[in-house]
């Protein structure tokens, strides 16, 4: 229950306070306002289901980035 509090807390000031989140934006990184916007949203446990096959999607790259890889001899 803490935490679907959090997240929708925490959801919510992406919102209400875009401006702590805008703050820790990589400068490369472009569209910062509508960024916030929508991590914000994938906070809310209503999109959180949403994210999930892109959540799959990047531990499967994690998992193959990082596999042991054979020594060619």
């Amino acid at each position: 229950m803490f935490a679907a509090v959090f997240y929708v807390v925490a959801g919510s000031l992406h919102f209400i306070k875009p401006d702590a989140y805008l703050k820790i934006m990589p400068p490369y990184i472009p569209w910062h306002v509508a960024l916030v916007r929508l991590s914000g949203g994938f906070e809310t446990p209503v999109l959180r289901w949403g994210r999930l096959p892109v959540q799959l999607l990047l531990v499967w790259w994690l998992l193959w980035c990082t596999r042991p890889r054979l020594a060619f001899r």
